[in-house]
């Protein structure tokens, strides 16, 4: 077997050294419109990553996990990062130069929770470089803003379960393709405020969830991708996806709300975005003896000849 040794990273003092056939094998995302997933080895190709919510053979009705999950997610993490601006994207040439208000590395492992409350953020294990708290919707947002509220990249984090307020829990595959259903019809999205509505038709927000279930493999979850060289410049996908990929939810302002067709995100940075939260699962390399690397890997990256999923 080919060993390979890694002069970028010390790893308690000693230079890691990593196996390649255990740490960068591509991933293959289990979807709700293929239950049965790629088979293993099969590594997917740009052409058959889905870029809108799959169809197909349902995934079951979906429930909220426990709060307090103490080891996180099985067998990865995910990092959550929030943003309160339009962030400069390039979905032609894949650079990005965005950037976010906060980041905070295995959020899932440091809470011990596969939950994500947005209107109860931990900073907790906070990354100390980024300087800043992550932005709570309800501390970002003025009381009478109304918004809509957008979800992006569904349909590769096909595990996300979201809860508003106290509605029965939904698929975010499901919620997205709802909204795009509205919005290519041309109607509006439901509209909500933070504080007590003004606007016949509008809804207080009062609770915003986004959850996973603890008993299901991250790569089944989530899309695999890095923060600082993926998700947190904003490159774009292999599609042109928003934030590499990464499960968005963003608040946007109804007035000056222009979506971009391709991305299904408000048009950065002038598009009426007024927060947005994401989840990704931040994937690290396993060496020996139980160290782990941070390649930075992005989604749809070849990596080794193989494209990185």
């Amino acid at each position: 077997m080919k060993l390979i040794v890694l002069n970028k990273k010390l790893v308690l003092g000693f230079l890691t050294i990593v196996l390649l056939s255990g740490c960068e094998q591509p991933y293959n995302i289990l979807v709700s419109g293929n239950p049965a997933g790629n088979a293993p080895g099969v590594n997917p190709t740009p052409t058959n990553i889905p870029t809108s919510a799959p169809t197909g053979t349902p995934l079951p009705a979906p429930s909220l996990p426990p709060v307090i999950v103490p080891s996180g997610l099985l067998n990865g993490h995910f990092d959550l990062d929030t943003a309160t601006a339009g962030m400069p994207y390039d979905g032609t040439t894949g650079a990005g130069n965005g950037t976010v208000t906060a980041h905070v590395h295995e959020y899932d492992k440091v809470n011990q929770t596969t939950t994500a409350d947005f209107f109860n953020l931990s900073n907790e294990g906070e990354d100390q470089e980024a300087g800043n708290a992550l932005d709570q919707i309800q501390d970002t947002l003025a009381p009478s803003q109304r918004f809509y509220l957008i979800s992006v990249n569904a349909a590769l984090n096909p595990g996300a379960v979201l809860e508003i307020n106290d509605n029965a829990p939904t698929y975010a595959t499901t919620y997205q393709a709802e909204q795009e259903k509205i919005l290519a019809a041309g109607g509006k999205p439901q509209a909500y405020t933070i504080g007590v509505p003004t606007v016949g038709g509008d809804i207080q927000l009062k609770k915003l969830i986004v959850a996973f279930d603890p008993t299901v493999d991250a790569n089944s979850l989530l899309i695999p991708t890095g923060p600082m060289s993926c998700v947190i410049p904003n490159i774009a996908g292999p599609k042109g996806e928003y934030r590499d990929g990464a499960l968005v939810l963003q608040a946007v302002n109804p007035v000056n709300f222009i979506q971009d067709k391709e991305t299904g995100a408000a048009l950065p940075p002038i598009g009426g975005m007024l927060w947005e939260g994401m989840i990704y699962n931040h994937y690290m390399a396993k060496g020996l003896f139980g160290s782990e690397y941070d390649p930075e890997y992005c989604y749809g990256q070849v990596v080794n000849g193989s494209v990185f999923y």
